[in-house]
Order: structure tokens, then sequence, then C-alpha cells
């Protein structure tokens, strides 16, 4: 969790490393997810935020609602570009 931008002004945020999809079998083949869609995905973790925010008396329902009809809610999730070792990319290259 980062709670400083540019100007070391409050601005909390994470920085998170997902993977894009799982390992199965017993030769170890990767599975690719399909794409994420991030416009949902960005509702969902507003909600869970505010959920939790709520349920610690850390926040009201009317600020809630009030947040809620923001046009920039704050909330954004970026899915930049994937990682991949060479030796990762030419064994599972078709």
């Amino acid at each position: 969790m980062q709670t400083f931008g540019d100007f070391l002004g409050f601005n909390p945020h994470c920085h998170i490393f997902v993977t894009d999809g799982c390992f199965y079998g017993n030769k170890g083949m990767f599975r690719v997810a399909p794409p994420l869609e991030l416009k949902k995905l960005e509702a969902i973790f507003q909600h869970k935020v505010f959920k939790m925010l709520l349920n610690k008396g850390k926040i009201a329902k009317e600020m809630i609602a009030m947040l809620s009809t923001w046009r920039h809610s704050r909330f954004h999730v970026f899915c930049g570009n994937h990682i991949a070792s060479p030796a990762f990319r030419m064994q599972n290259t078709p």
C-alpha cells in the first residue's frame, strides 16, 4: 500500500502484480486466463472498499451515496504489459 503521490499529498493506492493464468497438469502447462473486464473489476473493487469502510464505521451510507455519483470515482484498475521470461516465450510459442 502506497499512501503518497508525486507531491507527497495523501493518496492511498495499491500496486499489485497478478498472474494472468495458472499452471496445471503433471507437465506444468500454463493456461492464460481470458482478458479481464476492467470496468467491472473497478466496480467490484469500489463496492468491496466501501463495504469494508462502512462495516468498520469509517464512512456513512450518505457519504458512499455521494461519492458514488462522482464522474471520476478515483477507483481505477490498470492492466499493463504482460511480463514473461524469454525462455517461457520460446517454450510456449506456437
